[in-house]
């Protein structure tokens, strides 16, 4: 498995918070957001201050993925007796983290724990969440394409793992039907969580598909989707991380 090795630095970082090495992943203005008690948390001591406080024997680190650009991991969390699920955004620059979003956030978690209810979810999740179950579907039925529409931005940029991709909805649209077309409609994502706050939407997914023109290829791999979102809610660009991304060059070869 080509596995990106950032993959391993940052899990090695959620699962041992107070690991000296932890410093070695932040730049020295790293902004934590909505990490502190009054919202951002800001550059490498606090953030490492932070960042030990927030660990403990509670928290699974369930997968990560990196490509350089982003890290990101997602994190089940037993707080106060209660099962949390959140990802971790990591924005990357030269090896550094200079921005995190945790998602839900630290202080929305530490807010549902003080008041002994559950992490209310996003204004943007209902819409997220639709827009994927509905890719994974793979239908594009009328009303398929209306819950696609409510999501991505007209102008929506699609970058694949491979550089840039679809350069607005359409293009992406037609991308997900060409797709269809080519595995003689055996592609299908499985969507097992959804995350959304104000900046990001991220789902995380196992991809499957068959090639019929070659019946010894076939597609299983796992990949979180990461989207920007504008103030609006929408989607205004996509990076799509994977766990192998030789398998995908390798089943799509001609």
């Amino acid at each position: 498995m080509a596995e990106h090795p950032d993959v391993q630095r940052f899990r090695r970082a959620l699962e041992a918070r107070t690991d000296p090495s932890v410093q070695d992943l932040f730049a020295d203005d790293v902004v934590w957001h909505g990490a502190g008690a009054g919202g951002d948390t800001r550059g490498k001591d606090e953030v490492v201050q932070q960042w030990g406080d927030a660990g403990g024997p509670g928290l699974d680190v369930k997968e990560v993925y990196a490509d350089g650009v982003h890290t990101v991991g997602w994190l089940r969390r037993d707080d106060d007796g209660r099962t949390v699920e959140q990802a971790v955004v990591f924005h990357m620059s030269d090896g550094k983290a200079t921005e995190i979003w945790s998602v839900p956030s630290e202080r929305e978690i530490a807010d549902a724990v003080a008041s002994g209810g559950g992490v209310p979810d996003h204004r943007n999740l209902p819409v997220f969440r639709t827009a994927e179950e509905t890719r994974g579907r793979n239908t594009f039925e009328p009303e398929d394409l209306a819950n696609i529409n409510a999501f991505l931005r007209e102008d929506v940029r699609w970058i694949s793992p491979w550089g840039q991709g679809p350069n607005n909805r359409d293009e992406c649209i037609a991308q997900f039907k060409q797709f269809k077309a080519a595995t003689g409609d055996t592609i299908h994502m499985d969507v097992f969580a959804t995350f959304a706050d104000d900046t990001h939407a991220l789902s995380f997914v196992e991809l499957k598909a068959g090639r019929p023109d070659k019946p010894d290829r076939h597609m299983d791999l796992k990949e979180v989707n990461l989207f920007h979102l504008d103030p609006n809610g929408q989607a205004y660009e996509f990076w799509g991380i994977q766990d192998d991304p030789n398998s995908t060059d390798e089943f799509w070869a001609p």
